[in-house]
Formats: C-alpha cells, structure tokens, sequence
C-alpha cells in the first residue's frame, strides 16, 4: 500500500453490480483504520476486526504485507502477517456462501494497492 490514506482491499464471495464498477460481498480490508478487518459491501457494515489501537503492530508501511484469508463453510478467517485479525462465522443464511474474488483499491485520495504471490486453495466443505 502506498499513498497519504490508501483504502482497498481483497473482495471475496462477492459479485459484480451490473452496470457499475462495483463489487458486492465479504471484503478483507487494508488501509485507512481497516488493516484486517472484515467488511460486508452488500450490508455496508463492519463486521470485525481488530481495534484501531491494534492495528499499526500489523502492518509494514510502504512495504510489502502479507494477507490470508480462509473461508470455510459460514466461517472466514483473516490472517495480517501471521497474526489473526479475525475468525467470523456468519449467522445469516440467506447471505451467500460463494462468488469471485476482486482486488480493489477505494477511490479518494492518491494511492496504490499492489498484489503479488497470489494463492488460491479449496478446501474441503464444512458442515
């Protein structure tokens, strides 16, 4: 991440909004006051994470960091360079379960997300 206040992040069981350049579901934030934080763009609401406090322990600045996101079944695990930032299990139902994956970076002030090293896994289904 590089820029004065960069905002972005790594959607995942998400969709694209017809029409728009827009994403909606699950998010693993980084930037701004969301490093390892988990937020829902269908519901625009933060779900966990760790306190603002917290959060300049997890990250490098300027510098490359390392991400993992696991989810299994209702449950989406965050990891911030190797540290948990949150372990989420989803009580509504209705909310889908499954999509694609984006990377994004929020409009606003000048900035850049950059990603690399990207691994993809399935894992077996959980009840």
């Amino acid at each position: 991440m590089l820029g004065k206040n960069p905002n972005a992040g790594i959607q995942i069981r998400s969709e694209r909004v017809a029409g728009s350049n827009e994403m909606v579901g699950y998010q693993a934030d980084i930037g701004q006051i969301y490093w390892g934080c988990l937020y829902d763009e269908r519901r625009h609401k933060l779900l966990t994470g760790p306190p603002v406090q917290k959060q300049g322990k997890l990250y490098t600045k300027n510098d490359w960091n390392e991400y993992v996101i696991r989810c299994q079944g209702q449950r989406v695990q965050l990891w911030l360079n190797g540290q948990r930032t949150v372990d989420y299990t989803e009580p509504d139902r209705t909310i889908p379960q499954k999509g694609v994956i984006g990377l994004q970076i929020h409009g606003g002030s000048p900035s850049e997300a950059w990603y690399k090293d990207i691994t993809i896994r399935v894992l077996p289904q959980s009840e």
